[in-house]
């Protein structure tokens, strides 16, 4: 199985036990600080949980502005997070790769 990122599919319930399992986490990457971004800044958060063959291997929080119907700029804060300090190279290169194309604007947000 290939490196890939399921968006807005974890509860809040999954995101807390994956930030809390990640070393080195911070506010940022917090359902907290997704939903007061969303609410003060107007940004959409997408929550991804990074798989590969092995399983959950890390999770990442992007925060998306969009500008008119076809510009959004995106964010990720120290993203993404490993679950596992043996994470291959592959995983981590592929999932990099995958985050930057951020595919999830015809994801539904999850809601808090």
């Amino acid at each position: 199985m290939a490196t890939e990122i399921v968006w807005n599919q974890a509860t809040v319930a999954d995101w807390r036990r994956l930030i809390a399992g990640a070393a080195g986490a911070t506010l940022p990457q917090s359902g907290a600080y997704a939903r007061a971004i969303a609410l003060t800044e107007r940004q959409v958060p997408h929550f991804g949980v990074i798989h590969d063959a092995t399983g959950e291997t890390g999770c990442i929080l992007v925060l998306e502005r969009r500008a008119l119907k076809a510009l959004s700029r995106v964010s990720i804060h120290r993203g993404p997070l490993w679950l596992r300090p043996d994470v291959p190279t592959e995983t981590v290169t592929g999932a990099a790769a995958e985050a930057k194309t951020v595919g999830v604007r015809s994801q539904l947000q999850m809601q808090f």
